[in-house]
């Protein structure tokens, strides 16, 4: 119980029944009680403040369910009209924030989707294979750290977080070139005049250093070209650019403090589409490798064929290897 006046109580416990709350993942607050509608409303409002300052000052991370897909969709007013007659009692879609609703208790409806995307086995087998052929391959630290972060964003639920955790893959892969000699000897002036001016020595200081970027291109600048390497392809319908762009533009507006962030199913298409795009840039060695171009290689589906057809120049020993990691993989996903 964490509020009793002797009126309302307001308390926390587990949405699983009878499970204890220290070991739930899955928990809502239950305020009852209430005169009103309205008084309701309010004492959920406050109580949802309070919630994100305690939690805070716990260090314990908590998601309201704002953002998740799971809480999208629903029953529509026929539906719910059917099943409140079926069982006898109100039926209320399942929503993030605060839900005010009469005595008795209704009956809640959710409903979420899992979908899982896997390449083909030829697709799979044969990337492995024409990655092994690959010449001179040296990946960079700047790769490394940015396949890291790309990796971790197929595990972000949230769909602000896979964005701006791939966001931070295409940056560790930018390098800013210097700005026009004309454009970096303005700057300079600038430069100087802020450090003859009257100004606060940490006002010129922190100036100076902003000043200091615009010698180099802008990372906006900087993402676009190093995205146009991938030519042609297109994402959302748009070039690599012009896609670069729109999602850098979603980005500020998440980390920027929008008071009206871009919908959910917004940011979730653009970071589906963005991690394509850091995919192919991180693998563009191997954008040849399609299941038309497998097919030309007269790769087919059965994997017990095929462990003969990488045996020549990258070599048997070297393709064995590889087979046998592929063939590890294969049960892998077999298994589950």
């Amino acid at each position: 119980m964490l509020e009793d006046d002797g009126v309302s109580q307001v308390y926390m416990r587990s949405l699983k029944e009878a499970e204890p709350l220290i070991e739930a993942t899955n928990a809502a607050l239950f305020g009852i009680g209430y005169p009103s509608a309205g008084e309701a409303q309010a004492a959920g409002s406050r109580w949802r403040s309070i919630l994100h300052v305690a939690f805070a000052r716990l260090n314990m991370g908590v998601d309201f369910g704002d953002r998740s897909p799971a809480f999208e969709g629903g029953l529509s007013d026929f539906g719910i009209a059917m099943l409140s007659d079926q069982y006898g009692q109100q039926v209320m879609n399942d929503r993030p924030g605060v839900l005010v609703y009469g005595d008795p208790k209704p009956l809640f409806f959710s409903s979420s989707a899992i979908a899982r995307v896997l390449p083909s086995r030829r697709r799979a087998e044969g990337t492995f294979l024409e990655a092994a052929r690959l010449e001179g391959l040296d990946v960079t630290q700047a790769e490394r750290l940015a396949f890291e972060l790309y990796g971790a964003s197929f595990f972000e639920t949230q769909a602000d977080a896979r964005l701006l955790m791939v966001m931070m893959a295409l940056e560790t892969l930018m390098e800013p070139r210097p700005r026009a000699p004309e454009t970096q000897a303005l700057v300079r002036d600038l430069i100087r005049q802020v450090k003859g001016s009257d100004l606060p020595t940490s006002e010129v200081s922190s100036i100076v250093g902003s000043l200091k970027w615009l010698e180099s291109e802008s990372i906006g600048q900087a993402g676009r070209r190093l995205v146009s390497v991938l030519g042609g392809r297109r994402y959302m319908d748009m070039e690599p650019a012009k896609f670069f762009t729109k999602c850098y533009t979603l980005r500020s507006a998440l980390v920027h403090g929008h008071l009206q962030r871009p919908s959910r199913m917004d940011v979730d298409i653009a970071a589906s589409n963005l991690q394509m795009l850091t995919g192919e840039l991180l693998g563009r060695r191997l954008l040849h490798v399609t299941e038309e171009w497998l097919v030309e290689q007269g790769m087919t589906e059965d994997l017990e064929t095929r462990q003969d057809t990488v045996n020549d120049e990258a070599g048997r020993g070297r393709a064995g290897s590889i087979w046998r990691t592929v063939r590890r993989l294969a049960g892998l996903r077999r298994a589950r």
